[in-house]
């Protein structure tokens, strides 16, 4: 386990860097400039202390993977729904605010590739994060495993 407590400055001003991790250390929040890294493309940050990330990770337009599990997030900003190059994210084992299960799943072969945690997770989280707080939300599910008939369910 490192000690970093905050991303080093220096690493903010690589705008050419496109592989990061910081996992495992004592990260308690990102940085608003944190989108200055304008080519990342992979960011590692399981086993941190983070509890909140700034709206200006929505504008991380090439990231295509973002580890955040073990830490301390209590909630996924909704500006994230906008990252449309972002593969794959994981929030496992963070103690999130809402409680979110996905629809199931059709067959077990498109359970298994299911992430409780991922993208699908991600967009329904903050689909019923702005319910809650009264804000609209149309939720476009692009995965396979969804047929027509649950993601208009979803959509209510």
């Amino acid at each position: 386990m490192n000690q970093f407590t905050t991303i080093p400055s220096a690493l903010l001003n690589m705008p050419n860097l496109e592989w990061l991790d910081m996992g495992g250390n004592k990260l308690q929040e990102l940085p608003d400039a944190i989108d200055r890294m304008e080519n990342l493309h992979t960011l590692w940050l399981q086993r941190n202390e983070i509890n909140s990330l700034p709206e200006t990770i929505g504008n991380m337009k090439n990231l295509s993977t973002l580890v955040l599990s073990n830490n301390k997030l209590k909630d996924i900003p909704a500006c994230m729904k906008d990252m449309t190059n972002l593969r794959f994210v994981n929030f496992r084992d963070n103690p999130l605010e809402l409680e979110v299960t996905l629809p199931p799943c059709e067959n077990t072969d498109e359970e298994e590739q299911q992430e409780m945690f991922g993208i699908d997770f991600m967009h329904m989280y903050i689909q019923e994060s702005l319910k809650k707080t009264g804000k609209a939300f149309v939720l476009i599910l692009i995965s396979p495993q969804y047929s027509e008939e649950e993601r208009n369910k979803l959509d209510k």
